[in-house]
């Protein structure tokens, strides 16, 4: 059942060190983050030094977690679907033990597009799912927002999966298709960097929070340590 475990787990380490690394190189030597906390985030048990990290850390448990339960139902599509209804009826009573529970269920439909119905692939679906994702967005990042989100997110991976839409195939968006993973990771960075320029005139020794680290946060974030090199 678990022969494929050594390589999956190489193929995930392979895939996300790298970027969590470089990522909190960079991002720790504007913190002068300590050893542990560089290291940490580095490895990914960690994400002080940048919020937006936390997906990875998501990612890893989240496809262990799907790797399991494909082993567990021989990858088909009824033991995946009572999975996934069994994951969502759980949410109330893990969203506050476990946080990262609230991400399975999205996993787990992933998983579940090759046994989508085909209506459910075509027509106006991606569009749909296009709808869905800019709702979510307004609505906020509530349980509502994340849940529509997510299905728009299901709905247009399912159509560009089982049918090849020339227009997601435009140059450009292939181009920023290949920057935008790494650019949100870095977002942070940049807000740090900028931090400084967008500080009005005599105001330089106000700190500019981070989303990498609320002011709720003990440890400094990037942004203010920009300030506080501004202030030397």
């Amino acid at each position: 059942m678990l022969t494929g475990l050594p390589d999956w787990v190489l193929a995930r380490l392979y895939r996300l060190l790298p970027v969590a690394m470089a990522n909190a190189l960079s991002l720790g030597l504007l913190a002068e983050a300590e050893a542990e906390r560089l290291i940490g985030n580095m490895l990914l048990p960690r994400y002080d030094l940048d919020g937006p990290a936390c997906s990875l850390q998501v990612e890893m448990v989240a496809r262990l977690g799907l790797f399991l339960v494909h082993q567990l139902v021989s990858g088909q599509g009824r033991g995946l679907a009572i999975t996934f209804a069994l994951s969502v009826l759980l949410l109330p009573l893990l969203r506050g033990v476990l946080p990262m529970a609230v991400y399975f269920p999205i996993f787990l439909a992933g998983a579940l597009i090759a046994d989508m119905p085909r209506p459910l692939r075509l027509g106006a679906i991606p569009w749909l799912g296009l709808a869905a994702l800019l709702l979510g967005g307004l609505l906020g990042c509530g349980g509502a927002g994340r849940a529509v989100e997510s299905l728009g997110a299901v709905l247009v991976v399912a159509a560009v999966a089982h049918r090849q839409l020339a227009w997601l195939l435009h140059p450009a968006l292939l181009a920023l298709g290949r920057i935008s993973y790494p650019f949100y990771l870095l977002h942070s960075l940049g807000l740090a960097l900028a931090a400084p320029l967008a500080m009005p005139a005599g105001t330089a020794g106000q700190v500019w929070p981070s989303p990498s680290c609320p002011l709720r946060s003990p440890s400094p974030s990037p942004g203010c340590c920009m300030s506080r090199w501004r202030r030397r």
